[in-house]
């Protein structure tokens, strides 16, 4: 990453956290508008406050953000309720995909691009579709793969969402990407087959 500064904070729930706390000491008053992009950022990076990443302190802080005017209802509604019909239908194609692996500890599903082009919908789609396998009983370790095009090349974005301790991003990293403990990302060349098997060999390794 290439930038003048970087403010780095591995404990912070979210981005929200690390904005809301450089306001402070900035002395910025929150307004309405200000709480409800800081609140929708908390919201939505620990998963409506389920994931671990959630603490003590980011229950303070959005009560907080609704005292200064954030509008719980509005957001969640925005976040999670506003899907357009051709998306649930990429859906559809996505869980047809699913596949739980002999372990019963790891999940995948895929997207193509034959997928958007018979849904007309594209990768902004596919926003938040990894966290479905995820939800799962039993399964640790949640993997979407995403076709990607680019100078004639067949890539696949790889999103990681895990539960509890797995470091899903030590697997990114691996792969030159990066990310949170149960957030993660990569890229890799080549057929899905050999992506995925990649991908599952890595993943098994740690989970021994």
């Amino acid at each position: 990453m290439s930038a003048d500064y970087l403010f780095v904070d591995p404990e912070a729930s979210s981005t929200g956290m690390i904005i809301y706390d450089i306001l402070n000491k900035l002395s910025v008053s929150i307004d309405r508008a200000i709480a409800e992009s800081l609140y929708t950022t908390i919201v939505g990076d620990t998963g409506s406050f389920r994931y671990s990443n959630t603490s003590p302190e980011t229950f303070r802080v959005a009560a907080v953000l609704l005292e200064a005017g954030a509008d719980p209802e509005m957001i969640s509604q925005a976040l999670y309720e506003s899907e357009s019909p051709k998306k649930l239908k990429l859906l559809g194609l996505v869980l047809a995909t699913l596949k739980v692996e002999d372990n019963k500890r790891i999940a995948t599903v895929f997207v193509d691009e034959n997928m958007y082009r018979q849904t007309d919908t594209n990768r902004q789609d596919t926003e938040g579709l990894v966290n479905i396998p995820r939800s799962i009983d039993g399964v640790d370790v949640a993997v979407l793969f995403r076709q990607e095009s680019g100078n004639g090349k067949l890539k696949w974005k790889i999103s990681l969402r895990s539960k509890g301790k797995f470091d899903v991003a030590s697997i990114a990293e691996h792969y030159g990407g990066g990310g949170h403990r149960n957030a993660a990302g990569c890229m890799i060349s080549g057929q899905l087959a050999d992506a995925k098997s990649q991908i599952l060999k890595s993943i098994n390794e740690a989970l021994l």
